[in-house]
């Protein structure tokens, strides 16, 4: 043949040169199928004791289907927990408390844990009962071996003295009910204070006030702020005024004046109408009738000293006839009328009168004049 030239030898190894691979000539590439699993060796290791692909991959597809099994006995269909796979464990807010069951009892009517706790909400804005003791009980905190407090404050001591509780005027508490408390800062001094149900009144109407300057005798006299006896001890140098208020006054409150300073001016108390104190030792009262303040007495204090008699002037409507006769127990008491109807009563300082001696003393004259 033309065209081809043969060179002599042969490779192979003495085998002779290769034909073809896998039934292909020429540049023989790897192509599919070219080899069987069971031609490929396997070393076995591991779990696996095949000693070729094919019987590996046999083996292996044997102990899938057996592993298949066992889990397929483990889970239940159960893939994730609250969207968490793997080892879930509880957090909060996995259950809303709408989602968690009450069993109603009692009062509670609702059947899930958050309607349960709406509706007691909703009783307990309605309840009124508060720090009311339905029985004798003792509460720690409240109660010690010797004394009753509230909170910390003591209001049974361990004598067992009652200890109101004490506010100034300008904090006095609401009345609601009947009760005691103390006022540190009542006209007069500090003392208790009553409740009837509307209003505050003096546990006991005391306390005295004194007056000791001239421009003192004119102010506001106003219940509780001011004491029921107020005293002015100075001398006037000009008319003053003592104006009585109606506010917070109660049927039946009084207050009272007395003059002891000297001057030639009048204190006036000014109530539904004027009282003047004209001279010292005078003094008036009045009374609030739930609309203004009235006078209701008046009169003047006499002080002398010494041992001599006591005279009773009554300058009223009684006048004692030039006949009468006054009879008194003791030696040495005389009654002389001087005329025009007044008597005088004469009652001996030491040794007679029936053995009684008179130092000092305090007539009250009784008039609408002074």
């Amino acid at each position: 043949m033309s065209g081809f030239t043969f060179s002599g030898g042969g490779g192979g190894g003495g085998g002779g040169a290769v034909d073809s691979v896998f039934g292909r000539t020429g540049v023989v590439v790897a192509a599919t199928g070219d080899y069987s699993a069971f031609r490929i060796t396997n070393v076995p290791a591991g779990t696996i004791a095949s000693t070729d692909v094919q019987a590996a991959i046999n083996e292996l597809d044997g102990d899938r289907v057996a592993l298949a099994a066992t889990v397929a006995g483990l889970v239940t269909g159960v893939s994730s927990v609250f969207g968490r796979s793997g080892a879930v464990v509880q957090v909060a807010g996995d259950y809303t408390g709408s989602q968690v069951t009450n069993v109603p009892a009692g009062n509670i009517a609702a059947i899930t844990v958050q309607a349960a706790l709406d509706e007691l909400d909703g009783d307990k804005g309605g309840l009124t009962l508060a720090n009311t003791w339905t029985q004798d009980n003792t509460f720690n905190g409240f109660v010690s071996a010797a004394t009753y407090r509230v909170g910390a404050t003591e209001i049974v001591d361990a004598n067992r003295i009652f200890r109101p509780r004490s506010y100034t005027i300008g904090t006095l508490p609401a009345v609601t009910a009947t009760g005691i408390i103390h006022c540190s800062d009542l006209g007069g001094g500090p003392g208790l204070l009553q409740s009837d149900g509307t209003g505050w009144n003096r546990v006991k109407e005391e306390g005295t006030a004194t007056i000791a300057t001239d421009a003192g005798h004119s102010f506001t006299w106003t219940r509780l702020v001011n004491a029921p006896v107020t005293r002015g001890n100075a001398t006037l140098t000009a008319l003053r005024t003592a104006t009585l208020s109606a506010t917070g006054a109660r049927n039946g409150d009084r207050a009272s004046f007395v003059r002891l300073g000297g001057g030639a001016f009048n204190w006036r108390i000014a109530g539904a109408t004027n009282f003047d104190l004209t001279a010292a030792d005078q003094y008036c009262t009045f009374e609030y009738d739930g609309a203004a303040w009235n006078i209701i007495d008046a009169g003047q204090i006499s002080v002398s000293s010494g041992g001599g008699g006591v005279d009773v002037e009554d300058e009223g409507s009684l006048v004692l006839a030039a006949a009468t006769t006054l009879n008194f127990v003791g030696a040495g008491v005389t009654a002389t009328n001087a005329g025009g109807g007044q008597v005088d009563i004469t009652i001996p300082g030491g040794g007679g009168g029936g053995g009684f001696t008179i130092g000092q003393y305090i007539g009250l004259r009784n008039a609408t004049n002074f």
